[in-house]
């Protein structure tokens, strides 16, 4: 997948995590099944390797 559609789907994943409005926001944990500090470890780790 190019590096643009990564950094799209990064974008959209962090505005989910984080927006209760137009994501899951407060919910993420019970939506997704995956704990808030196991998906922002994660998001951390793709911040960085796409910030190359």
């Amino acid at each position: 997948m190019p590096i643009d559609d990564w950094r799209r789907t990064l974008l959209a994943t962090e505005v989910v995590f984080a927006s209760d409005i137009v994501g899951s926001g407060i919910e993420w944990e019970t939506a997704t099944g995956v704990r808030d500090a196991t998906a922002l470890q994660l998001l951390r780790s793709l911040q960085r390797k796409l910030a190359r």
